[in-house]
């Protein structure tokens, strides 16, 4: 009888967590995937363009804010670049980031212009170096 139980009378067995997967579940995962990386910079690139574009009077720009404005109003989630799908996949509130747009340019036409722009530092690549040794090196 025991030679022909089914898997369903099996214990439950515990799954394995290694330590490197533990670590990156209580301390986050700093290292994102590229394709995380060009959604978060696809964000960042709509931020610089709403705060650019926001005053100027040039058609291009009032094009290009009409266009990122469009973008951050938007609902639609059918594509991965969308506004709402980046905000989900990072865990952001769609309606906080679009409030704080327009706190940033209420101020900003409060003070007369004078509120700079966020600033971006960029890193491109992981922090390494390769150097050659022996003869591949002359």
């Amino acid at each position: 009888m025991y030679a022909t139980a089914s898997r369903l009378d099996a214990p439950i067995e515990d799954e394995l967590v290694l330590p490197v997967q533990y670590a990156a579940l209580v301390h986050g995962d700093r290292q994102l995937a590229p394709e995380h990386r060009l959604l978060w910079a696809v964000l960042e690139d709509a931020v610089r363009c709403w705060q650019i574009h926001e005053r100027r009077r040039t058609s291009r720009d009032r094009r290009l804010f009409g266009e990122v404005a469009e973008w951050f109003a938007s609902d639609d989630d059918a594509s991965p670049f969308r506004f709402i799908a980046i905000c989900q996949l990072f865990g952001l509130e769609p309606s906080y980031l679009r409030a704080g747009l327009q706190r940033w340019s209420d101020r900003r036409r409060a003070s007369g212009g004078k509120v700079v722009p966020f600033r971006l530092r960029r890193i491109s690549g992981l922090r390494h170096t390769v150097t050659a040794t022996g003869r591949s090196a002359r």
